[in-house]
């Protein structure tokens, strides 16, 4: 080989390392950013988990410091059951604010006869013959039996009327399970709804078949809610006085779902639905019946 044939190929390997180098080098730096992109989503990921947490606690902290004043009595947090203003306080570095209603006001579903039921629905807007229908279905519903209410529905109804499922022949888990039930509109069953309750309301006397209490997540400091405690405790008869300027107070040993927005130092929001039931003679005074997070 000549000279310059040598030199030649010379230039061709030197031009083929430096191509794979730079083939190399551009990898690298793909790879490189592609760490840095995993990176930053990662840590964006975690801040975001981080305030979440923090405006969760604030939530569960809120949860019980208001159980704790309602079972205690205080008059503020008194004065806020079925008020339209929402009870507002600051706690542990956060804020929160709850809307509180007492469960006694409302329709028992689980245990609430016939002509309560109906009037339940004719109070959430339903004309007298379609309220007597739901509550009717309502009944069937819920009882162990497959002997149809007048006007109600049982398993051949809902198969009738191309439903999947059936009655369930057990009590209602919660209150918007009332659109489960044939000849329940989806609008009259939001109605109802927020005039029901699943735990011993009117119609109701003392709590029974709430063998589906449960606490979801956990929650610091307050122990998991046991039915045995809550059929042992009941429900008490409504107060004749109370901390309301003396005059009908509330029931203290009642059963509240608390609606309930917090928000921590950093701005996160997190909310849920509590159902809490208060009891002074207890210790700690209260339980933590559910708590739903929305």
């Amino acid at each position: 080989m000549t000279w310059a044939g040598r030199e030649t190929a010379s230039r061709s390997r030197r031009g083929f390392i430096l191509v794979a180098v730079l083939w190399v080098a551009l990898f690298l730096a793909v790879a490189v950013g592609s760490v840095a992109t995993l990176s930053q989503t990662a840590r964006f990921r975690i801040e975001a988990m981080a305030r979440r947490a923090q405006a969760e606690a604030v939530l569960h902290a809120a949860v019980r410091l208001i159980a704790l004043r309602l079972a205690t009595g205080d008059v503020e947090a008194v004065a806020a059951i079925g008020a339209d203003a929402p009870l507002r306080l600051k706690v542990a570095g956060g804020r929160a604010e709850a809307v509180i209603v007492a469960q006694s006001a409302k329709i028992d579903v689980n245990r609430a006869d016939l002509p309560l039921l109906t009037e339940l629905f004719i109070e959430a807007g339903a004309e007298p013959s379609a309220a007597e229908a739901a509550a009717s279905s309502v009944v069937d519903f819920r009882d162990p039996d497959d002997l149809r209410q007048l006007n109600g529905a049982e398993a051949a109804e809902y198969e009738g009327a191309g439903r999947r499922f059936g009655p369930r022949n057990g009590p209602f888990l919660r209150e918007d399970e009332l659109g489960l039930v044939l000849n329940v509109s989806p609008e009259l069953a939001r109605r109802a709804a927020a005039l029901a309750t699943v735990y011993g309301g009117r119609g109701g006397g003392g709590p029974r078949g709430l063998e589906h209490l449960r606490v979801q997540g956990p929650i610091p400091g307050v122990n998991p809610v046991s039915p045995s405690s809550i059929l042992s405790g009941g429900i008490a008869a409504p107060a004749t006085t109370g901390p309301r300027g003396g005059s009908g107070g509330r029931n203290l040993r009642d059963v509240y779902r608390l609606g309930v927005s917090a928000a921590s130092a950093e701005g996160a929001i997190a909310k849920a639905v509590a159902y809490i039931k208060a009891d002074p003679g207890a210790i700690p005074p209260f339980t933590v019946i559910e708590l739903r997070p929305e």
